[in-house]
Order: structure tokens, then sequence, then C-alpha cells
């Protein structure tokens, strides 16, 4: 390796500086595209992390007895329209201190949901019944927002304690051997249509939270 002739010791090291430099660029390539590729990485993993249940950048909390545990309302939305709306677009009873938007944390602002705060009052293992909520006197107007609504099957979803509250099904697995299992579909039906001959009745649900 050192029986190199004086006059070509000047292009083998060009040639080992051109190798090296040529090296340190494709280097750089390749650290460029992996930095792309990680931040691609997180990003995906917080966007459909999130999509479950809020949890990104939540810590946990235990609960005493008695504690308030916040209920935030969430879109309207429909499996037949595919058209999401706010909560607040139907004349619900509204919070005494006013709608405000109340993301909490990561995993809230990438679903994209509009969340806002709600009038609901809940406490930790405190069973409370048949509240009054408020009074309202709808119109025609309101009645036919309403109607439209619940004949276009809308679903209302609230948010409890960063968890999504869903409706609890009854399945059965098998008849012979009278086994049941419980399946939960996010979010509770706006009403319900029933049909009677020659009229049908729109029955508005109340929410009953557990």
């Amino acid at each position: 390796m050192f029986c190199i002739v004086k006059k070509e010791q000047s292009n083998f090291f060009s040639l080992l500086n051109y190798s090296h430099s040529t090296k340190s660029s494709i280097d750089n390539h390749k650290l460029q595209k992996m930095r792309v590729t990680l931040l691609l990485l997180l990003f995906n993993a917080l966007l459909y992390g999130s999509s479950g249940f809020y949890l990104p950048g939540v810590a946990p909390h235990e609960y005493q007895v008695g504690e308030a545990i916040k209920l935030k309302v969430n879109k309207l939305d429909s499996v037949f329209t595919q058209m999401p709306y706010d909560y607040y677009s139907l004349p619900f009873c509204r919070p005494s201190e006013g709608i405000k938007q109340d993301a909490e944390n990561l995993g809230e602002l990438l679903s994209g949901d509009k969340i806002e705060n709600s009038p609901f009052k809940l406490a930790m293992n405190k069973p409370v019944e048949c509240q009054v909520l408020c009074m309202k006197t709808y119109n025609k107007k309101d009645l036919f927002h309403f109607q439209q609504k619940i004949e276009e099957r809308y679903r209302v979803n609230f948010i409890v304690d960063n968890f999504p509250a869903a409706q609890k099904f009854r399945t059965i697995i098998s008849e012979e051997k009278k086994e049941n299992d419980y399946i939960y579909e996010k979010g509770y039906p706006l009403g319900s249509v029933i049909h009677h001959v020659g009229f049908f009745v729109v029955v508005l649900c109340i929410a009953a939270i557990k």
C-alpha cells in the first residue's frame, strides 16, 4: 500500500477525498430520509392511536367518592347521511356559563371533533335520578329540526372522563346453550320513529347516564 509512485500520489488522494465527500452526501441524504420517516411514523401513531379513545396526553386520575366528573358533548353523527353536526346546532339545554371548547389533550385535538362543555352534573358513586336540567319552550322550527335529525337516524355522542359514552346491547351467542354476550355502540340515538296505520310518531330520546 505504501509503494505508490509520487506523481500518482495526488490523484490517489484526490480519489480518496472524492469518495469521502460522496459518502458524506449519501449519509446526509439517508439521515434526512430517516428523519422524515420517523416524523411520519410519529404522526400516524398519534393520529390512529387517538381514534379509539381520547387517551394520548392524559394522566390516570383516581376519583374520590362525590368528586365531580366532567361530561363533555361531541358531534351528532349518522351513518346514513355521513354529515356530522355540532351538538348545540339543535336547541338542547346549554351550560349556564356559556358554551366553551373543551378539548383537553392531544388525542382530542387530533380527532378533529368539536368537543364542548355541557350542563350535566355528575359525581363519582353518587346516583341521581330525575333532575331537571333546564326548562325550554320549543317552536315549530325547533321541533322540525329535531324531527329531521331523528328521521335521519342521528346519534348523540358524549365524553365522560375522556372515554366515549356508549349504548349497551345484549346479543345471543347460542340459543341452545343460552349464552349471552354484550356489545356496545358509540353514542345513543337522538330519537326513534314509531310507525302506525295511517300515521307515525317521532319520539325524542332523553339521555340516561349510568
